[in-house]
């Protein structure tokens, strides 16, 4: 490697030298002309005045920190420590895999059109065996669709229709299904979002578990599986309601108050599926429901059971899997807040905020373990 850049550095010389003695045998405008070179030059709508000559040599030093990426995290594998991330390569984004702290990225898709990184996601099945992906179908539509991604021979099939759009995918605890709203149906002009379940591994298998009127989005599923947890997001996005909806029957069950101004979000069942919290990010609170034996759901006493800051704007939370403690990522503070669940009661303590964030920064999407 040395020899090598003995090499170089001999071969820039003779062309250095070689420049140098031309240069002593051109013309003074030629020469005027090499040292204008040298440094950058000023545009022509642009007036300058008593500013040094800035030398080329600078722009060229700093090119490649203004030429910077950025890399979104996707998610995380259930067992290993590698992550899926998206980033730019070329001219494009692709969805990559990174093994561990420090270590390359590996490209996994290679979609011509590459992928939106705004719309994006990536979500391993719960054995790590193989991905589920959303990217839009091309063209600006912006009709997202789910494929699956296969390590092994590192090929991605197409799980929906093409040209639906489809909600982000949630994965079942046990049955290795994934619960998702599209607008397949097409009631309403495409309006209507209706409920569906699916095999990942095999496409056919997706069935409609609950035709709706608007807009509606699976938040998560019953620790057994028998039920999912749904809201509602009318047009204007001013307040949401929270149901659950049996995966046999389709039937769906009221679990907010009517009339009720909130805007719910990301409910959570307990990991024993005893309780479930929600978010309110119009109030910064978080409401609890205990659930009883017939499966319906009866609100906690007080039914908010624990609030953050003023201002907190508090919009996912998530449960440990021991299910001791439940946090909430509060994106108008960039905190986020960290309760002790009451073993029996259900009830929130809180045990105050986790400082650092950015405020305001867009900050979405929070997973305990």
């Amino acid at each position: 490697m040395q020899h090598f850049r003995r090499i170089a550095f001999l071969g820039l010389a003779g062309v250095a030298i070689a420049a140098s003695v031309s240069a002593q045998g051109t013309s003074p405008g030629a020469a005027g002309a090499a040292a204008a070179s040298e440094f950058l030059q000023v545009p022509a709508n642009v007036k300058a005045e008593g500013l040094p000559p800035i030398p080329a040599s600078t722009a060229d030093t700093l090119a490649p920190y203004a030429s910077s990426r950025r890399a979104i995290l996707l998610g995380w594998h259930p067992r290993e420590r590698s992550v899926l991330i998206t980033t730019a390569f070329g001219s494009v984004s692709q969805i990559h895999s990174v093994a561990g702290p420090g270590m390359d990225r590996q490209q996994l898709t290679f979609f011509r059109e590459g992928i939106n990184p705004a719309l994006a996601g990536a979500w391993y099945a719960p054995d790590g065996s193989y991905v589920v992906l959303s990217k839009d179908s091309g063209g600006g539509a912006e009709t997202l669709q789910l494929l699956r991604y296969d390590p092994l021979n590192r090929t991605t099939v197409l799980l929906t229709d093409g040209k639906s759009r489809n909600g982000d995918p949630v994965w079942s605890h046990r049955s290795g299904l994934i619960a998702f709203d599209s607008t397949r149906r097409g009631g309403h002009g495409g309006a209507d979002r209706d409920l569906y379940v699916m095999d990942p591994r095999d496409p056919s298998s997706a069935r409609l578990v609950s035709e709706v009127e608007g807009r509606w989005s699976v938040a998560g599923w019953s620790p057994d599986d028998s039920e999912l947890l749904v809201v509602n997001l009318p047009a204007e996005n001013t307040q949401t309601s929270l149901w659950r909806v049996n995966v046999k029957s389709g039937e769906k069950t009221r679990l907010s108050p009517t009339g009720d101004p909130a805007v719910w979000r990301m409910p959570a069942y307990s990991p024993d599926g005893r309780f479930v919290y929600v978010s309110n990010a119009g109030s910064a609170s978080i409401a609890g429901f205990a659930v009883a034996p017939s499966g319906a759901l009866n609100p906690l006493p007080g039914t908010i059971v624990g609030s953050n800051a003023d201002g907190a704007t508090n919009l996912d939370i998530a449960i440990s899997a021991d299910g001791a403690f439940l946090y909430s990522l509060n994106a108008g503070d960039g905190t986020i807040g960290v309760f002790a669940i009451d073993q029996h009661s259900g009830a929130l303590t809180s045990l105050g905020a986790v400082r650092g964030l950015a405020a305001n920064a867009g900050l979405n999407g929070i997973a305990a373990n």
